[in-house]
């Protein structure tokens, strides 16, 4: 195949007309392979920090600590911070003890942990207690998701959370709320708001769901 006939199919910058593009470009095309399921039984975190004792001169980080349902692409991100932590307490001088490692990364974990096994619970068939604040929490996630597609303050503001530039409360501002409740009263452009946005939502997979992570 030739270059151009390559990327003549590609969008160039302002010619986006919805989020929804892509799948009506694909819509009707021809799968080349059959689909390959998601697998990945749950997320695991372990509590190193409430161990008395620990082998002196060995420290764990990584998916060794917290393994993340991978589909939120948290994972690699938390194990960077951890590395930084690490870099930071060698900074000071003198050997790192694991209580304290373990202290120091266990605070870096808790808000990705919060956020990966509150949006798992969004899924019906993934087991768990549901609390108000992960039912409230989850209700208002949809409804910012659905008005980001259409507002790019709220769609930098969710991306920053997600890559964990901005802790998750900064979604909760005032007028971020705001936005998220104005968002089903304007009209997106030549009528076809409405439509994208039910086009675009995403429906279950049963199938998905079980093998979504759980706490």
């Amino acid at each position: 195949m030739d270059r151009g006939a390559l990327t003549s199919g590609f969008a160039r910058p302002g010619t986006l007309d919805g989020p929804n593009y892509a799948e009506r470009r694909i819509r009707g095309a021809e799968p080349l392979t059959d689909p390959v399921p998601f697998r990945f039984p749950a997320s695991v975190r372990r509590r190193y920090e409430r161990l008395r004792r620990f082998p002196e001169r060995l420290l764990v980080i990584g998916d060794a600590v917290c393994s993340f349902n991978p589909i939120y692409g948290q994972g690699i991100t938390v194990a960077a911070l951890e590395a930084t932590t690490l870099r930071r307490l060698l900074a000071r001088g003198g050997s790192v003890r694991p209580q304290r490692w373990f202290r120091s990364i266990a605070r870096l974990v808790d808000v990705p942990w919060d956020v990966t096994v509150g949006s798992d619970l969004a899924f019906p068939q993934v087991p768990g207690r549901r609390t108000a604040k992960i039912r409230f929490v989850n209700a208002y996630l949809d409804k910012l998701q659905a008005a980001a597609e259409f507002d790019a303050t709220l769609a930098t503001a969710f991306v920053r959370v997600v890559g964990m530039v901005d802790r998750p409360e900064t979604l909760l501002r005032p007028d971020r709320m705001l936005r998220v409740l104005r968002s089903g009263r304007a009209e997106w452009p030549r009528g076809r708001r409405a439509r994208s946005r039910r086009d675009a939502r995403v429906r279950p997979d049963p199938d998905r769901d079980r093998r979504a992570a759980v706490p």
